[in-house]
């Protein structure tokens, strides 16, 4: 056959609906089963899917894939090494997908077109498929939800405390964590721009509900290996079969897509990254604005539970539109022993479907019998259209107090512009919503918030907004609000570490953090940064986990220095921003009294014994010459400035040393209102020949130097705003001299 004929009759060969796929459908109907085609969600993407029994079925043709020792894989006479290539590529990619499908639990089947001459053959195979498919089926049906340790893999793996570990150095209280974090979640599975409602709700349990809800959580189980867990006291377990009542908190949220996906242990499903991974981000990498990552998402429920322990319950919407429910247990302990056996401290509540003990798969439970059991455990039953997440925390150690205070004052953004709705629910039934703008510490950041989007022209002299140049990119990187607050003394409500902050805000509409790298300044001030939508996933990007400030040296902006420089770019103007708005806000300062200045020389001629000629003794000389080689200056960068200088040191011709250890101390601080304030870095390289030690006690340096020799100094600062004034300064002290022998 002609070459050119060749690839049109290979062009015509179609990657699905082939002739052998519709024939396989066939047996698979006339047999009674339901399958799925053209599986897009898992691995491969394999033709047919039976998803009662995790069977991926690939209809092969015996060319395209390698049939081995069969005659309709003869390999063309043309173009005969592409061809091989070709296929062998083919080859090597079946093997990975199922071993990829292999690890998800599934079972991959391969039905070759030269099978299927004798249908007959391939009907009595898929029978005994059916056979077992009904089999399992039943078996399901009967069979009881329990919990499945993950025993220790040979290569090793995540350690259950892994997952409840990630934002424990926050620094803030478990409450804030909570309620910073859960909102956060719902937010990302939200519709951009929709208004989002959560629920927290408290609920204590006693007698008859208590031992309802512990058979239906099933732990006993838990307990049973509650020594080798090493749980901190006290905790429920200790408890189970006592009147002492144990603590959930339900975390509702409404109006968000839940945990959706198909096949729920496809890595890409919303259920495998919120429950079963660690640390993936992938949200955080997505398009569309979101929080950071949801392999963290977990371990803000986990950790305020005495035995890191939650239930998931969600209604999604599956690929067809077709409304769904799912349910999942999850603990994450610390790795232990327990009869023998190494486990990871990983647990897994649902149906045990794993293939054999070293592949462990725990499905959720689904529709109707997740529904039922979602009863059982206390969950509110969500409607057809409910769609959401609710999250169970087993023995909550937080009180919902604190959790409404927590939302108050990490979202008041969000909640004071109706995109979020939260209500907290006690034990009692008392039910409480946050009210940001009834608290005073609040009232001024909230005021600033409103200045900076233009909602307020704000007050004269008070308040004002400062919106920030486009950075060199052209990228916009949004505004600052500031507000001056009463003088010390007056009605002010703001805590003293709140002075002088700005309210960090990017599109999810939570406070990042109260931002505050500078000395305190006058008058007392707050103030509120809004990114702009240009800059806002280079800024999550920049954030931790815990997200909760903004670090331009985040590992996910490397090999990025634009995104790097933009975030620093963002700070620095925050702080130029906020002293600037300081120096319009000041009074006008009284001018001195000329008497007053009169005594001040007068002061300054006594104290330094300046009494006229001869009238005191002469100031002793230095036995070190500090001489500028090159005075300081500035230098444009990149859109900043940086102050550079040369200078050289050497020992005094009449001093008589021979040998000195000299420090070397470089300040360059910033000139605010005419004092010193924050210091920027500075740089320092010697001349050959001069070694410099860091003393890293009082950040200072240490150099030996002999008579006759001069050590040379090049220094620089690091980058700042060129509305700043600063002061480069170099100092150097003898520390230890030693004397020429006479």
């Amino acid at each position: 056959m002609a070459a050119d004929a060749q690839r049109a009759l290979m062009a015509r060969v179609r990657r699905s609906g082939t002739q052998p796929e519709l024939t396989v459908r066939e047996i698979l109907s006339g047999i009674g089963l339901k399958f799925e085609c053209q599986a897009q969600d898992l691995p491969g993407t394999p033709d047919i899917v039976i998803r009662e029994s995790r069977l991926a079925i690939f209809v092969h043709g015996c060319f395209w894939h390698g049939h081995s020792k069969c005659r309709l894989s003869k390999i063309p006479k043309t173009r005969t090494q592409f061809w091989q290539a070709k296929i062998e590529a083919n080859r090597q990619r079946d093997v990975r997908k199922e071993r990829e499908l292999r690890a998800l639990g599934w079972t991959p089947i391969a039905v070759w077109q030269c099978e299927l001459r004798d249908q007959k053959q391939i009907t009595r195979r898929f029978k005994k498929v059916a056979r077992t498919t009904k089999r399992a089926k039943n078996m399901a049906k009967k069979q009881d939800t329990e919990w499945v340790f993950e025993t220790s893999p040979l290569m090793g793996g995540a350690s259950g405390e892994a997952f409840t570990n990630t934002l424990l150095s926050s620094g803030m209280s478990p409450a804030e964590v909570l309620a910073r974090e859960s909102i956060q979640n719902s937010v990302d599975a939200s519709s951009k721009g929709s208004s989002v409602q959560v629920r927290y709700r408290a609920v204590e349990l006693k007698g008859a509900d208590k031992k309802t809800f512990v058979a239906a959580a099933a732990l006993p189980v838990i307990r049973d290996r509650a020594d080798s867990l090493r749980l901190v006291s006290p905790h429920c377990l200790e408890s189970l079969d006592q009147k002492t009542p144990l603590r959930l908190l339900f975390i509702e949220d409404y109006n968000t897509v839940g945990l959706d996906g198909d096949e729920p242990h496809n890595p890409s499903s919303r259920f495998y990254r919120f429950l079963l991974s660690l640390g993936d981000g992938g949200k955080a990498e997505a398009d569309e604005s979101s929080g950071g990552s949801f392999g963290y998402g977990k371990s803000v429920y986990c950790s305020n539970s005495s035995i890191s322990t939650i239930f998931a319950y969600s209604r999604f919407r599956d690929g067809k539109g077709k409304s769904r429910s799912r349910l999942f247990g999850s603990s994450y302990f610390k790795t232990h022993l327990h009869n023998k056996k190494s486990y990871t401290g990983r647990a897994w509540f649902g149906l045990n479907v794993s293939p054999n003990a070293d592949s462990q798969v725990v499905d959720p439970l689904v529709d109707e019998s997740a529904d039922e059991l979602a009863e059982k455990l206390g969950f509110t039953k969500r409607g057809t259209d409910e769609f959401g997440l609710s999250v169970l925390v087993v023995d909550s150690t937080v009180e919902p107090e604190d959790i409404l205070s927590g939302a108050e004052e990490w979202w008041w953004p969000r909640l004071i512009d109706d995109q979020l709705s939260v209500q907290v629910v006690k034990p009692d039934g008392t039910v409480a919503h946050p009210r940001p703008r009834k608290k005073p510490h609040l009232v001024p950041f909230i005021n600033a918030y409103e200045v900076a989007i233009g909602r307020s022209p704000g007050v004269p002299k008070r308040e004002a907004k400062k919106p920030f140049r486009a950075h060199d990119t052209g990228l916009e990187l949004g505004a600052c609000g500031f507000c001056v607050l009463p003088p010390e003394g007056e009605d002010r409500a703001v805590e003293e570490d709140r002075i002088d902050t700005v309210a960090l805000i990017r599109e999810p509409k939570m406070v990042v953090a109260y931002h505050k790298s500078w000395m305190l300044g006058s008058p007392s001030v707050v103030g509120v940064y809004v990114a702009h939508p240009d800059v806002d996933n280079i800024l999550r990007l920049s954030e931790p986990p815990a997200h909760d400030r903004w670090d331009k040296g985040s590992r996910r902006l490397y090999g990025v220095g634009v995104k790097r420089d933009v975030v620093a770019s963002i700070l620095s103007r925050i702080h130029t921003n906020l002293k600037t708005f300081q120096r319009e806000a000041s009074p006008p300062s009284s001018p001195k009294p000329k008497r007053l200045a009169l005594l001040e020389r007068a002061l300054a001629k006594f104290l330094t014994g300046k009494k006229g000629a001869g009238g005191g003794p002469e100031p002793g000389r230095s036995p070190i010459h500090l001489q500028y080689d090159v005075p300081p200056y500035a230098e444009p960068i990149d859109g900043m400035l940086r102050a550079k200088a040369k200078f050289s040191v050497r020992l005094m011709d009449d001093a008589k040393i021979a040998h000195a250890t000299l420090r070397l101390r470089l300040t360059c601080p910033v000139i605010e209102d005419d004092a010193e304030g924050d210091s920027i870095s500075v740089f320092v390289k010697a001349s050959k020949g001069t070694q410099l030690r860091k003393d890293a006690d009082t950040g200072t340096y240490l150099f030996d130097i002999k008579r006759d020799q001069v050590a040379s100094f090049s220094i620089e600062t690091e980058g700042y705003e060129p509305l700043w004034s600063v002061r480069l300064t170099p100092e150097v002290e003898p520390v230890d001299v030693r004397k020429e022998e006479s």
